[in-house]
């Protein structure tokens, strides 16, 4: 049977304020430091998002990903683990790039260079 929107916004309230709480985090302090993280989720949205009588947009679940560390998957109740392999080192990699300002053309371009010099550095040592 297929959760209803409904049944997923639940699951969130009750993860996100799960994770919080594992943290030990006042909903003040989360509200802090996701600010800290340019992400603007005051602590009166956080009540209503654990208290679910507010859905969150997609940015501010991602936001609540980044500082908890854990997979969208987890966050959203379609997973019991939560870090359930989809959000790998190289997912938090591009996130954090993205973040600092560096984008995905960027890091193509970054990729293409430094194969360059390996496949340079491996056909030196090969001669």
């Amino acid at each position: 049977m297929m959760k209803t929107q409904k049944d997923i916004f639940l699951a969130f309230s009750e993860r996100l304020k799960f994770l919080r709480e594992e943290n030990q985090f006042t909903q003040k302090e989360l509200s802090d430091r996701l600010k800290m993280l340019n992400y603007n989720i005051s602590e009166d949205m956080i009540s209503a998002f654990e208290r679910g009588i507010s859905e969150p947009k997609l940015s501010q679940i991602h936001a609540f990903c980044i500082l908890f560390k854990v997979d969208p998957n987890f966050i959203l109740g379609y997973t019991q683990s939560p870090d359930s392999g989809q959000y790998t080192t190289q997912y938090q990699i591009k996130l954090h790039l993205r973040e600092i300002g560096i984008s995905q053309q960027q890091v193509e371009d970054a990729k293409k260079v430094m194969n360059k010099l390996f496949d340079s550095v491996v056909t030196h040592d090969e001669n």
